[in-house]
């Protein structure tokens, strides 16, 4: 009778452990689930605010979309109102920092985005950093304040650096 009661209580104490298994598991899926949908939204969001930096700031886009040269404002009426309104290099750069973090975002969010989503902004943030002087221009002056993971995506190597460059 004793060991009927043993094998009994066993056998329920596994049933148990395998529920309470399954159920954790079932907790892990609908959590893992939950991450993936408030990613894609924080990355959409990040996106609209994107693009409505560049709806409010027409003049912005050249500098991603086309290639344009940051502006250089060490000309000789550096102080002047119009060379202000010409010059808005700080305002580029910090269109560039917004850029540059909102991708770094998209690259440490890799497993929680779908394979084609992640595949689609890559090409995307790929052909915008190949033509965008300010892009290259805010990795290479702030190369330190990005993820290696960045860098290594952006192929940028800080030892290559123009500013650690040394004349021979």
């Amino acid at each position: 009778m004793i060991e009927a009661l043993k094998i009994t209580t066993s056998i329920l104490g596994l049933c148990i452990t395998t529920a309470g298994i399954y159920f954790v598991t079932k907790q892990l899926e609908l959590n893992r689930s939950a991450i993936k949908i408030q990613t894609r939204a924080s990355l959409y969001h990040l996106s609209h605010l994107t693009y409505k930096l560049f709806v409010d700031n027409p003049q912005l886009r050249p500098y991603f979309y086309s290639n344009k040269p940051l502006p250089d404002c060490s000309e000789p009426d550096a102080h002047s109102l119009a060379h202000e309104h010409r010059c808005n290099r700080d305002q580029v750069l910090a269109a560039a920092e917004m850029l540059i973090d909102y991708f770094e975002h998209i690259l440490h969010s890799e497993s929680f985005i779908e394979s084609d989503l992640f595949t689609s902004w890559v090409s995307y943030f790929q052909e915008l950093y190949s033509k965008s002087d300010a892009l290259k221009a805010y990795v290479e002056e702030n190369h330190k304040l990005c993820s290696d993971k960045l860098l290594d995506f952006l192929k940028f190597d800080p030892h290559l650096s123009k500013r650690n460059v040394v004349a021979a």
